[in-house]
């Protein structure tokens, strides 16, 4: 009798285990996008429809830099002096390791122990950077409240 019992279990256990899976499976296969989502869906995802909050808000939170008098945002630092105080250290660092590392040669041996060291005009123009980089524009001045 036992045995009739567990052979009946062990037929049912088998017989539903394929039917759920063929049932989860018909689920996921049925939930995959049946066209391409537009391009106006895509963008107003983005950007965020008329009840989303994903769109621009307005910074609240802009102080004036006691350095230099523009706008920065608050608890942080003016990027336009973070900029200056950047290339003041590099112009103050780069001059003691230019008088550091000049050896004194003359041009001919110069050209004998670096024979092969001559720039090219594509190296000069990556050298100076000034004409390909631009600089951080500075942020307008705070209006004075009378």
């Amino acid at each position: 009798m036992l045995s009739v019992i567990r052979s009946n279990l062990l037929r049912v256990n088998v017989v539903t285990v394929p039917s759920i899976l063929s049932q989860w499976l018909q689920g996921i296969l049925l939930a995959a996008p049946k066209k391409k989502t537009s391009h106006m869906k895509k963008r107003s995802r983005m950007l965020g429809g008329s009840h989303s909050m994903k769109n621009a808000q307005p910074w609240n939170n802009l102080n004036k830099c006691p350095s230099c008098g523009h706008y920065k945002r608050a608890h942080t630092l003016c990027m336009y002096c973070v900029g200056q105080i950047r290339y003041i250290w590099k112009n103050h660092l780069l001059g003691e390791s230019k008088q550091v590392e000049k050896p004194v040669l003359d041009e001919i041996d110069r050209r004998i122990i670096y024979p092969e060291r001559c720039d090219t005009p594509y190296m000069r123009k990556l050298k100076d950077k000034d004409s390909y980089l631009e600089k951080r524009k500075r942020t307008l001045p705070v209006e004075e409240t009378k």
